[in-house]
């Protein structure tokens, strides 16, 4: 085999389906893989149509880069495909991507591929050759789904379609033309327009069904009625005949309604004169149905209804004996319907009237078990006269498939978003794929849910008791599932009784709006209560006024500390909402707590809100500044971290707390070390005195002096200043362990080998002792650098790799991009050139989202190593000349040494230029 590197035997068939739309799967399991880029899928997709799989890469290029500069164009094919290579590899041995795609000298080829659209157009030519008339009509029905909608525009997609256009016009021509079928329902037609994802095993559930009646149940918005629309035209297309009936909820329910609604649609339909006659056959029909306008016959209730049972038993017998297959009933919304439609529907599948189906859409817990309209149902079910198809929410390869039906080709985060929010509801799905910046809002705490989704939810809602509304408003404002213990001390505190708030939650579980969930507390069984959808707990809080959600905001916040002393971050939510004063100091603990747990995205909100509080109430807030900028800093947002450490120092300066000015000043400084600007945080240090502080403020100043010397290549300074530090630091493990790592590795940098080991080995101990395992990096990062000069690879690689699982738990961006780029330099050694630029291109796309900082150079260094050894020294020299412009601002002597070197090894090289 080709095309850099074998994998040990055939990888397992991947199946491509081109037909109604692109997907992946092996062995039938969808390929979970990421899409890095839509080039990726577009190649594959051309590669699958292209004659044996395989095309010249200037094909491939044309087809998706049209009109490209040749040195980019070649560029994007190679990025394209190491992406799709990641994606296909999902779940098999790392570079079993090869295997799938070869680049054959000039040819790009696709291997160990089934591909539908091939499947189809041979069996389709076979019918034809054969004239098997079943063969011909499957045929059909397999070309009856478009290829690769979501590129119909596309000139590359053009020649393959009109192929398909010709082979399907043959298969019409080979089909004798079918009878005219019934005119369906117009309530069919109308549910038919949105595509079916994810749901065919249901779909043939439904047009075979194993019973007389059977109940399709599911959440609202799950696609109950499309898939019953769905059934219906297929058994149309076979010969049924279709009544569709509706029972509606805003109008309540009225005497036999939907099933009313079916029997007028198919009389309505006939003939006058036809229709005139069955009344006549039928009398007891009058008075039931609009359309007759006939008076009602005379008798008692009871003598009535069992005429009207009989009439329309034998009504629907009549119809059904017009059919091929038999009759088909859709009863859409079943549960707002009448206990006479339910009484009715018995009968009906008891007498078996005219090979009756039935198809009863019925949203979840809208019926109780002790309403009387069940208990027909639950004897038909019970009898095995009828059976329950749940319709589940889609998984997410279908969900995503739905939402690029509706919006096209989107960007990751757009169809991420949507399928998140949506949990898999192909209704909330389409809507938010409809509104996809709503979407990106919400994802992100703001905005509001569609309006659609809203009208839904209040609807929802409404139907409940007043008590079961409290109790969803409740959880609407809680955002996360309450313990039972929880949810019955504050909905006491809105005046619920006890024992009248368990029939509250009892029906607002019944109706699954609220999902009941078994936990534990304190070791023992519990049970929690939470919204079953997201979208549904949104609509219903932002349905509630300003001062109704701070009150619930205080209810809750009370209850939780009460109940949950431990959960500060949950307390100051809704402190937070509720505006109350405590809010500062639950803000603050649950700001410190985060940011010691490394979850500095939380610590960042929890400090902003803090902060801008103490503002606005004219309280001090230098502390809690410098605690944030902390946070900043590990989350390499350097410009923000360097405006509110500087307001800390002017606060500190200005009560006259000179210590902590000093330690604010020794952050900044680091901060603006990392920004790549070490000179300015030098003169920020020459404002202040060390000398007149405590011991252990002393030696932060110093350690930050350090880092600075470090970044502009005075390491003999930098040892000094380690030195001082370590004398100040008192024994404490973590200033320690940072002076001695500092320290390490300016030894390094200085070819003082020896004296570099074992001061990175000292200084494990009290990294170990801080409880900072980010303070193991520096120690860790000197060792693995010793072992590769020294030829030990493996050994470097191992002490790599954990540095990189130590800075990418501490969350310091720019940490992750040194530790990758160390990477890059080992696995090379390694001789894993795909490794390498793997690492080499994640840490350069997370450099330059920081900006010009003081990694980028190091990033751009690394990528161009790869380079080099793929061939391509030209982009390499251009690269490195770029981290030079870089290093000549920020005065890094280590980055700019580098980036030399690689350009005197270029000079000296023979020039290739660029590989397309």
């Amino acid at each position: 085999m080709t095309g850099g590197g074998t994998v040990p035997g055939d990888p397992p068939v991947l199946t491509v389906q081109l037909l109604g739309g692109f997907s992946l799967s092996r062995e039938g399991t969808p390929l979970s893989g990421k899409w890095r880029r839509s080039s990726a899928r577009t190649v594959l997709k051309v590669l699958a149509l292209a004659p044996g799989r395989r095309l010249h890469r200037e094909r491939v290029i044309d087809a998706c880069w049209p009109g490209a500069e040749e040195t980019a164009a070649g560029r994007n094919l190679r990025a394209a495909l190491h992406a799709a290579r990641h994606v296909l590899e999902s779940g098999l041995e790392k570079g079993a991507g090869r295997s799938y795609l070869v680049a054959d000298g000039e040819m790009v080829i696709l291997r160990h591929v089934r591909v539908d659209v091939d499947e189809v157009r041979s069996a389709a030519r076979s019918a034809l050759r054969e004239g098997n008339r079943s063969a011909l009509v499957a045929a059909v029905g397999r070309l009856g789904h478009d290829l690769l909608p979501e590129d119909r525009y596309a000139d590359w997609l053009a020649p393959y379609e009109a192929e398909l256009v010709v082979l399907r016009e043959r298969l019409a021509r080979a089909l004798p033309v079918a009878p005219a079928r019934r005119r369906l329902p117009e309530a069919v037609n109308r549910h038919l327009d949105t595509p079916i994802r994810g749901r065919e095993q249901v779909l043939q559930e439904l047009a075979e069904p194993r019973w007389p009646v059977v109940v399709i149940s599911g959440e609202a918005g799950a696609g109950k009625t499309r898939l019953a629309a769905e059934a219906a035209r297929l058994a149309a297309d076979g010969g049924a005949v279709v009544l569709w009936g509706t029972a509606h909820d805003a109008e309540g329910p009225t005497p036999y309604g939907v099933i009313s609604d079916a029997v007028n649609d198919y009389l309505a339909a006939l003939p006058d004169t036809r229709r005139q006659a069955t009344l006549v056959r039928h009398p007891a029909l009058a008075g039931l149905l609009p359309t007759t306008g006939a008076p009602r016959g005379k008798g008692g209730p009871e003598e009535e209804r069992t005429q009207l049972f009989h009439a329309v038993a034998s009504l629907l017998t009549e119809a059904g004996q017009e059919a091929k297959t038999g009759l088909w009933i859709v009863l859409d919304d079943l549960h707002a319907a009448d206990l006479g439609s339910f009484q009715l529907l018995y009968h009906l599948a008891r007498v078996g009237a005219g090979r009756l189906r039935v198809l009863a859409t019925l949203r979840e817990g809208e019926l109780s078990p002790a309403d009387r309209r069940m208990r027909p149902l639950t004897s038909l079910l019970a009898q095995g006269m009828a059976g329950r198809v749940e319709i589940m929410r889609l998984a997410e390869q279908d969900c995503r498939r739905l939402v690029i039906d509706a919006i096209g080709e989107a960007d990751e985060a757009t169809v991420q978003a949507c399928c998140e929010l949506s949990g898999g509801n192909p209704l909330f799905a389409r809507e938010l794929a409809a509104a996809p910046d709503r979407a990106a809002a919400l994802r992100h705490g703001e905005g509001t849910v569609p309006e659609r989704i809203g009208y839904l939810a209040a609807q929802r809602i409404q139907s409940l008791s007043a008590g079961a509304q409290a109790v969803a408003e409740l959880l609407a404002v809680a955002g996360e599932p309450l313990r039972a213990a929880e949810l019955i001390e504050a909905a006491g505190e809105l005046g619920l009784v006890h024992a009248a708030l368990l029939d509250d939650l009892d029906q607002a579980v019944r109706s699954r709006i609220i999902g009941e969930s078994p936990a534990l507390k304190s070791g023992l069984p519990s049970v929690t209560y939470g919204f079953r959808h997201p979208l549904i707990r949104l609509a219903c809080r932002d349905a509630l006024t300003a001062a109704r959600q701070r009150k619930l905001h205080m209810l809750l916040a009370d209850t939780f500390v009460r109940h949950r002393p431990e959960a500060v971050d949950t307390a100051a939510h809704h402190l937070s909402r509720a505006d109350d004063p405590r809010a500062v100091d639950f803000l603050r603990r649950a700001a410190r707590r985060a940011a010691s747990m490394y979850a500095n995205d939380t610590a960042d909100g929890h400090y902003r809100d803090l902060v801008a509080r103490l503002d606005a109430a004219g309280l001090p807030a230098a502390e809690d500044r410098h605690a944030w900028g902390a946070v900043l800093r590990a989350l390499g947002r350097y410009d923000r971290a360097e405006e509110v450490l500087r307001a800390a120092m002017r606060a500190f300066a200005d009560a006259g707390r000179t210590a902590r000015a000093v330690r604010a000043a020794a952050a900044l400084a680091e901060v603006l070390s990392r920004a790549g600007r070490p000179a300015e945080g030098l003169d920020v240090l020459a404002e202040h005195d060390p000398g007149a502080v405590d011991a252990r403020t002393a030696a932060l100043f110093h350690l930050a002096e350090s880092l600075l010397y470090f970044g502009t290549g005075r390491y003999t300074e930098t040892l000094e200043a380690t030195g001082r530090a370590e004398e100040l630091c008192g024994g404490d493990p973590l200033l320690l362990a940072r002076a001695l790592a500092n320290r390490a590795s300016a030894f390094l940098l200085l070819d003082r080998l020896p004296e570099a080991r074992r001061t990175a080995e000292r200084a494990l101990a009290p990294a170990e002792a801080s409880g900072d395992p980010a303070r193991l990096v520096g120690p860790f990062n000197v060792l693995a650098q010793l072992a590769q000069r020294e030829g030990r690879y493996a050994e470097a690689h191992a002490h790599g790799e954990r540095v990189l699982e130590l800075v990418e738990f501490a969350g310091d961006p720019a940490d992750v991009v040194l530790a990758r780029g160390n990477l890059v330099q080992q696995t090379l050694n390694l001789g894993d050139l795909a490794a390498a630029a793997d690492h080499a291109v994640r840490a350069l796309t997370l450099a330059r989202r920081m900006g010009e900082s003081w990694c980028l150079p190091y990033a751009l260094t690394n990528q161009a190593r790869v380079l080099i050894r793929l061939g391509r020294e030209s982009e390499a020299a251009g690269i490195l000349g770029d981290a030079l412009g870089i290093t000549n601002a920020t005065g890094d002597g280590q980055a700019c040494a580098a980036a030399t070197e690689l350009l005197e090894q270029l000079g000296e090289l023979p020039h290739r230029g660029t590989r397309r």
